[in-house]
């Protein structure tokens, strides 16, 4: 008996030494969440709304503290002053009656200085108010009394200057100047005559070789616009293969996470004690991991040929085969096991295989999350590109407007120029003397005027309407063949790439853009600047008789008689 409690105390020692190890471990777990937990949720207040209140809260209080103390620094501040003034009015109210006890005392050096500074200054403000209400009345009024008698005596003496012989002699230096101004003026307006002309030939090259820059500027741009067309295009495409794409890996990953969800739950091992289920049992488990597996690799096949990055799930298709062929080596161990054998490794079997289950599911959505998040990637990378590409695109057509507008411009001034009315006057006489050549050409170049009519040369953004070239009028309708022989005889530069308004009318319906729509509106405060300094480099006739003022653009046409 003495041995039985002996062994049965020890066991009652053992089990409460047991019991105290075990509540110190889980008082010391507890502990240590306990802590850290307060140390998370310390850090993680910084990000709640409630942490903010509370610092906006402690803001607006310590706000109000430091108010509260500045007025009451203020208040007694104040309150100071107004007990020094009432210390010093007392002390003054004490002296008054110390003075009126004693009327006869003599006083001391000090006061009797202090009384005459006082009266020297009430006579010094005094004398300063007198002298500042002259000033004003002599700016108000305007009377000055100082210098009324002064005023007077000059006026005489000017007046008594002024006789008869003094204004003959000022009229005739006027009249002399006058004639000299006259003669100078006609000198300068007949240098200007014989250097107009001289000054139209320049203007007119200078014009020729604008417009020949513009339309190249236009035709460059024009180029730029369909490359970024076609790029903007091919983004488009490749766009919508990444979001197709996205989509089916958005599908395999719904896939992969049904299957886990499916083998993921608890097997039922009830008939685990019946030795001839248990390796029925088995067979099927192993069949279902490796139909698993068979999901994955065939989820993998179909998401390499979309992926970015093909390389890392080929090899991890590789590995999943190694499994599908190492699962089928232990099916066939399975089918050479004892039933009492199988029973033992039931349970150990089931738990590899939901390991190895758990390890693919997890690697496999890993690496088609990352192929998500490339094609992500991607997608954003080709909207930023897309985006920088209608900018630029928005660029090249406010050039080409700007160049439109400044194209019509000097096309405009060319139609108004002398030079250009000279030629058309002698057309006629011209044409008789073309060649069928120039007759071909003046065809081609009529019909693609005509073309233009119904084709601007560009057209507004969605936001504007900027009217196109009016070649519809009579006077673009000029042979512009004859036009360069009156001028240059330079019928080379009537090129395609210089002359062809229709080719890049044609160019701007051809780029399939949305912003090509034209719009009738009414003048813009561009067209309206546009009308003003067409009017003012206008060549105006004037006359010597007309004394109106040198225009800001060019120069004026002088007319004699």
């Amino acid at each position: 008996m003495s041995m039985k409690s002996a062994h049965l105390q020890a066991l009652f020692a053992r089990r409460r030494e047991n019991e105290h190890n075990r509540i110190e471990c889980t008082e010391a777990v507890n502990k240590y969440y306990d802590h850290w937990g307060k140390v998370t949720a310390r850090f993680e207040n910084w990000t709640t709304p409630e942490y903010y209140k509370q610092a906006e809260k402690q803001l607006q209080t310590t706000q109000q503290q430091k108010a509260k103390l500045k007025n009451l620094a203020e208040r007694q501040q104040k309150l100071a002053q107004l007990l020094d003034i009432e210390k010093k009015s007392y002390e003054l109210e004490l002296q008054q009656k110390e003075r009126s006890r004693n009327p006869r005392r003599s006083l001391d050096t000090k006061t009797l200085e202090k009384i005459d500074d006082n009266l020297k200054q009430q006579q010094q403000m005094r004398r300063k108010l007198e002298l500042e209400a002259k000033l004003y009345g002599k700016w108000r009024h305007g009377v000055d009394d100082d210098n009324l008698v002064f005023e007077s005596k000059s006026d005489n003496e000017v007046l008594a200057k002024l006789n008869w012989l003094d204004k003959q002699v000022a009229q005739q230096l006027q009249r002399e100047k006058e004639e000299e101004a006259a003669k100078e003026r006609q000198i300068k307006l007949q240098h200007e005559l014989n250097k107009t002309e001289e000054l139209q030939k320049e203007r007119q090259v200078i014009r020729e070789n604008e417009i020949r820059e513009i339309r190249y500027l236009q035709e460059y741009h024009m180029d730029q616009l369909r490359e970024q067309q076609k790029e903007i295009d091919d983004l488009k495409e490749k766009e919508k293969q990444l979001k197709a794409n996205l989509n089916e890996f958005e599908k395999e990953l719904e896939l992969l996470e049904e299957s886990y969800a499916v083998l993921s739950k608890s097997v039922d091992f009830g008939d685990a004690h019946n030795f001839k289920k248990v390796k029925i049992f088995i067979r099927k488990r192993s069949e279902v991991f490796r139909n698993q597996i068979k999901l994955c690799l065939s989820i993998l096949k179909r998401s390499i040929g979309i992926a970015e990055n093909p390389q890392i799930l080929k090899n991890f298709k590789a590995e999943l085969e190694l499994q599908l062929e190492a699962e089928n080596q232990k099916l066939s161990q399975i089918e050479g096991m004892y039933e009492s054998e199988a029973k033992y490794n039931l349970q150990g079997t089931e738990q590899t295989w939901q390991q190895e289950h758990k390890e693919r599911y997890e690697k496999l959505k890993q690496l088609l999350k990352e192929e998500h998040f490339l094609i992500k990637t991607t997608l954003n990378e080709i909207m930023q590109r897309h985006e920088e590409l209608l900018e630029i695109r928005s660029t090249h057509l406010g050039i080409i407007e700007n160049s439109s507008e400044k194209l019509k411009i000097l096309i405009q001034e060319e139609e108004n120029s002398p030079r250009y009315q000279a030629c058309k006057s002698l057309e006629p006489a011209k044409q008789a003397e073309f060649s069928p050549r120039h007759k071909i050409t003046n065809n081609i170049i009529h019909s693609q005027l005509e073309e233009s009519k119904d084709t601007p040369l560009y057209s507004p953004r969605r936001c504007a309407s900027v009217k196109s070239l009016e070649l519809d009028e009579p006077h673009y309708q000029i042979d512009f063949s004859s036009r360069r022989n009156c001028y240059e005889s330079n019928n080379n530069n009537m090129s395609p790439r210089n002359n062809d308004i229709n080719q890049i009318s044609r160019s701007f319906t051809n780029l399939n853009l949305d912003v090509w729509q034209s719009q009738q509106a009414p003048p813009s405060q561009r067209d309206l600047e546009t009308q003003k300094t067409n009017a003012q480099r206008s060549l105006q006739v004037v006359t010597p008789e007309t004394e109106a003022e040198r225009p800001r653009f060019g120069r004026k046409r002088v007319a004699w008689n």
